[in-house]
């Protein structure tokens, strides 16, 4: 199983004909927390991610916002996980503990090549992880 997936692409990705910055900025206004954060919708299974078997992890459909990496006044990606998606983590460390991350991003190359994706990130094995 692969440490990351691509989920789609997110809704009001650039296009090299559209600007879809007030679409993003859109979604950023109707939010109730602050959107400098993005973060997942907390309805329905809100993309819940949960242990699986061994090293694999599932991530349950579900909305999420992404800010905008030009800044909060460019606004927020809606990425739309539709399906049960499942990630392996890497092997544990045989002596340190560590904290990984699971996140969900947008890669938009401002044409049909960007997407979204849910990713785990391998945290540092440490005696006291941070």
């Amino acid at each position: 199983m692969p440490a990351s997936v691509a989920i789609g692409p997110a809704l009001y990705m650039d296009g090299p004909l559209y600007d879809a910055s007030n679409p993003r900025a859109g979604d950023a206004a109707a939010l109730t927390w602050d959107p400098a954060y993005g973060g997942v919708y907390q309805r329905a299974s809100r993309m819940f991610a949960g242990a699986s078997s061994g090293m694999n992890l599932t991530v349950a459909p579900g909305v999420a916002l992404i800010p905008s990496a030009s800044g909060v006044t460019d606004g927020m990606y809606r990425v739309t996980n539709t399906t049960t998606r499942t990630l392996t983590a890497a092997t544990a460390d045989a002596v340190n503990p560590r904290i990984d991350l699971m996140v969900v991003g947008v890669q938009d190359n401002g044409d049909a090549t960007s997407f979204a994706f849910v990713e785990i990130i391998t945290g540092t094995p440490a005696p006291s992880p941070a």
